[in-house]
C-alpha cells in the first residue's frame, strides 16, 4: 500500500483505524458496563420488590396488631364499665334490700292485714309520701296484696289530697298485682275517663274502673255527657274507649236530648259508633219517644238496624196496640203501615197480642208477614179494611178479636178461620 499510496495518508489511515479500533473497543466496554448495570438494575429492583413486600407484611402486621390492641383496649374498658356498674348495682340493691326490709317491716307491723293479704292503701301512700320511698320499693312491697277489686273509701281524695290523686292511682293502684276493678268512684265512669286523657289515670286503673261496673245497663246521662263535653273530649271517643271494657253491659240507656247534646246531624255516626261498641248490645232505651220514631229514623238511614232491633228489644209487654196517632206519623213521613208492621212486630220479643183496633187501618197484608209467636189479633172497630184473607195466612194465630164495626169483609174468612182452629171472638155482642 506504501507503493500507491503516499506515506502520510497511510499514516493518517493507520491513525484513524487505531482511533475506530479503540472506539470499537470503547463500545464494547460500555455494552458490557450496560449489560452489566442492567443486570444490577433488575438484582435492585428484585431487592426493592422484596423489600417492599417485607415492609407491607409489616405494616398489614402493625395493623393487625393496632386494631387487636384497640379491641382488646374496648373490651377492657367496657369490662371495667359493666364491673363498676354491677358493683354500684349491688350497692343500689343492697339499699333497696335494707330499705324494702324495713319498709315491709313497717308497713306489715301497722298497714297490712295479714287476714285479707291486703295493705290499707292511705296509710302505705302517705308512709310513701313522707319516706320518699323509691316506686320500685312500693311495687314490690304491693306484691303482697292480693285484692282484685279495690274498694275506696268515701273520703279518700281529702286522705291523699287532691294534688296527690294522679301519683296515688300512678304509684299505689297501678301496683297491685291482681286488681281487677275499682268501686266506689263517685264521680263516675265518665269522670275517671276525662282523668285518664288527661294523664291522671293510667290505662289499668281506668279498666279496673270499668272492671267495677256491675250492671247490665250503661246509663248515659246529661252530666255524663256534660263532663266529657267540658273537657273538649269527644263523646264518640268516650264510648268506644269505655263500652268495650263494660263487659257485662248489654243494655244501654240514652238521654232524652241526646240530639240537643251532640247534634241532630251527628246523632247517626253517634248510633253507629254505638253498635261497634257494643256488639252484644241487647236493648236501648231513652232517646226515641217510641217505636214508630225509632223506625222512621231507621228508614231515613240515621239509625242502624241493629239500634231498631236493640230499642224493639227493650219491649217488655206481652201485647202491641196500633194508634191512629201512629199511623199518622208513619204516612206523615211517606212510609206505609204494612211496612212499619212487617218490620217492627217481629222485633218484640215478647209480644203475642197485636190490636189495630179503633184505628183507620185499611189492609191487613202485614199479617202473613207476623211470626207464629204472634197468637191473637184484635180488628174490632176496623171499618176500612177491605180484605181480611191475609189473617188465614198466620200460622200461629188461636183468636180474632171482632166487633160490629169491623168491616164486613172479615164474615168472607170467618168460617175458613174456625175450620182452622181458630176463635173468632166478638168483643162486644151483636
Amino acid at each position: 500500500m506504501t507503493d500507491t499510496v503516499p506515506a502520510a495518508f497511510f499514516a493518517q489511515w493507520v491513525a484513524l483505524q487505531g482511533r475506530v479500533d479503540d472506539l470499537t473497543n470503547e463500545k464494547v466496554t460500555l455494552v458490557e458496563e450496560k449489560s452489566a448495570l442492567r443486570e444490577e438494575r433488575i438484582t435492585l429492583q428484585n431487592k426493592y420488590d422484596n423489600l417492599k413486600k417485607e415492609h407491607d407484611e409489616l405494616v398489614e402486621e402493625h395493623r393487625d396488631y393496632a386494631e387487636e390492641m384497640t379491641s382488646i383496649n374496648t373490651r377492657l374498658k367496657q369490662e371495667l364499665e359493666e364491673a363498676l356498674a354491677e358493683k354500684e348495682e349491688s350497692k343500689r340493691q343492697m339499699h333497696v334490700t335494707r330499705e324494702m326490709c324495713d319498709f315491709r317491716l313497717c308497713l306489715t307491723e301497722n298497714c297490712y292485714n295479714c287476714m285479707a293479704g291486703q295493705f290499707d292503701l292511705i296509710k302505705v301512700f302517705k308512709y310513701y309520701k313522707e319516706n320518699t320511698i323509691s316506686v320500685y320499693s312500693i311495687r314490690e312491697i304491693l306484691n303482697s296484696d292480693h285484692r282484685e277489686t279495690l274498694n275506696l273509701p268515701k273520703r279518700w281524695k281529702s286522705s291523699v289530697e287532691d294534688a296527690n290523686v294522679r301519683e296515688f292511682f300512678e304509684t299505689i293502684v297501678a301496683a297491685l298485682p291482681n286488681l281487677k276493678s275499682i268501686t266506689g268512684y263517685p264521680e263516675g265512669l265518665a269522670h275517671c275517663y276525662v282523668m285518664y286523657t288527661q294523664g291522671n289515670v293510667p290505662r289499668q286503673v281506668l279498666e279496673a274502673f270499668c272492671g267495677g261496673y256491675n250492671e247490665t245497663t250503661y246509663y248515659l246521662t246529661q252530666d255524663a255527657i256534660k263532663a266529657i263535653q267540658s273537657a273538649a273530649l269527644t263523646l264518640s271517643d268516650y264510648l268506644s274507649t269505655v263500652i268495650p271494657l263494660l263487659t257485662k253491659v248489654t243494655d244501654l240507656s240514652l238521654p232524652d236530648s241526646l240530639n240537643a247534646s251532640i247534634g241532630d246531624d251527628n246523632v247517626g255516626e253517634f248510633l253507629e259508633m254505638i253498635v261497634a261498641a257494643l256488639p252484644n248490645l241487647k236493648s236501648i232505651t231513652g232517646y226515641f219517644t217510641s217505636l214508630e220514631h225509632c223506625y222512621i229514623q231507621h228508614k231515613e238511614g240515621i239509625v242502624p238496624r241493629k239500634v231498631l232491633e236493640a230499642y224493639c228489644g227493650n219491649y217488655g209487654k206481652t201485647t202491641y196496640e196500633l194508634t191512629n196517632n201512629t199511623i199518622l206519623a208513619i204516612e206523615s213521613s211517606e212510609l206505609t203501615v204494612s211496612g212499619y208492621l212487617i218490620t217492627v212486630i217481629p222485633l218484640l220479643p215478647e209480644v203475642i197480642y197485636v190490636s189495630v183496633g179503633e184505628t183507620k187501618i185499611a189492609t191487613l197484608d202485614w199479617c202473613a208477614a207476623l211470626p207464629d209467636s204472634i197468637i191473637r189479633i184484635d180488628i174490632s172497630d176496623c171499618p176500612n179494611l177491605k180484605d181480611c184473607t191475609p189473617l188465614l195466612k198466620m200460622k200461629g194465630l188461636k183468636v180474632v178479636f171482632y166487633n160490629s164495626k169491623t168491616n164486613p169483609s172479615f164474615n168472607a174468612v170467618k168460617e175458613q178461620l174456625k175450620s182452622k182452629g181458630v176463635t173468632c171472638k166478638p168483643l162486644h155482642p151483636y
